[in-house]
């Protein structure tokens, strides 16, 4: 009671418990880090995601020898001013699991999700910034059959725990069927009937990923979802380019192909992060991502007679998220570890 008898009036503050005027948040402490910083204003948080097809060794792939390559990873990885939290790994093969070539990178903090070295896709993160709570892989459609399907067609995802703010990620890491039959000796009609049914085949393994990623996000509530990987194909706007610039050199029904990367985004609702950065005109967005390209020869000609770049290395995010910059790590170090050029995001996310 105060002098003239009446209770005394307690003041709102932050900490207290109470969410007040002019706060965001308030959960009864001034920590920081939770989620609610010491001003009760909700804090944003950064995430780091990276898709590399780092390439297999095997010769008849066009490999060559995984020692120093990882070594040459391993020094970018380094040497980066602000390292990825997140890799998907596709082309990860045997000798890459080996312990004495992944040593290097778990030096540097990283982990692997499924560490089978059976698997040709995998997800790598920092265990200093991340807890494991779940890890799986699926196969996918393939023209393939058997262990190459499960080795080099599949996703593979993890379910990650940031250590600081207590947000789950569920990352994901896909190589999608690649253009494998077709020839140099076909007709330009012919590669691109060939083209088009691997392209069904691409559509059919969006649709599962995009049914995977449900499955995943019905266990884990809230999760942000990442997925990335070699996609073998080309961006729906790209693509529908190039159907257009076909359509006037062969007779097939180029316009009736339906775009595997446009299935994805419309069954998961997940956002393309390159297109993201041409609609936020965010600098490096037109780089090819392949050094050699996996697009048919003849084919990406077509698009690079038009100045198009050669894309079909993607990473897809949570609308939730939002994107601070998106990036084709194209400089020439890069080649020293594969064919293809990572693609490198920042997505920054309330940690409430």
């Amino acid at each position: 009671m105060d002098d003239a008898g009446e209770p005394p009036v307690s003041v709102p503050e932050c900490g207290d418990g109470v969410l007040s005027d002019g706060e965001a948040c308030d959960d009864g402490n001034l920590e920081t880090g939770d989620g609610c910083d010491a001003a009760c204003a909700i804090e944003r948080h950064q995430a780091r995601f990276m898709s590399w097809n780092v390439q297999a060794e095997h010769l008849d792939w066009g490999g060559s020898a995984v020692e120093p390559r990882v070594a040459a990873m391993c020094d970018i990885l380094a040497t980066m001013q602000s390292p990825p939290d997140i890799i998907s790994l596709q082309e990860f093969s045997p000798a890459w699991h080996a312990e004495e070539n992944f040593a290097c990178l778990s030096d540097l903090g990283y982990a692997l999700a499924v560490a089978d070295a059976g698997l040709y896709t995998e997800v790598a993160y920092r265990a200093d910034s991340f807890e494991l709570v779940e890890a799986g892989t699926s196969p996918i459609a393939s023209n393939f059959s058997g262990e190459v399907t499960r080795k080099k067609t599949c996703v593979t995802w993890a379910v990650l725990r940031a250590r600081q703010s207590g947000k789950l990620f569920a990352a994901f890491s896909t190589h999608w069927d690649p253009n494998n039959g077709v020839s140099l000796d076909q007709s330009l009609e012919e590669m691109v009937a060939t083209v088009a049914a691997l392209e069904a085949i691409r559509v059919e393994g969006a649709r599962q990923s995009a049914e995977l990623i449900a499955d995943v996000t019905s266990r884990h509530s809230g999760a942000l979802v990442l997925y990335g990987g070699d996609f073998n194909t080309l961006d729906a706007t790209t693509f529908a380019t190039l159907a257009q610039i076909l359509g006037y050199l062969v007779s097939y029904d180029v316009a009736s192909i339906e775009s595997a990367h446009g299935t994805l985004g419309q069954a998961s609702g997940l956002l393309d992060a390159r297109q993201s950065a041409k609609s936020f005109e965010l600098p490096i967005i037109d780089a090819s991502t392949t050094s050699i390209s996996d697009f048919p020869e003849t084919l990406a000609n077509v698009l690079k007679s038009s100045g198009l770049a050669i894309v079909i290395d993607f990473v897809f995010y949570d609308s939730t998220l939002a994107l601070k910059s998106y990036e084709v790590m194209n400089d020439a170090v890069f080649s020293d570890v594969s064919d293809h050029f990572p693609v490198n995001v920042l997505l920054e996310y309330d940690a409430l």
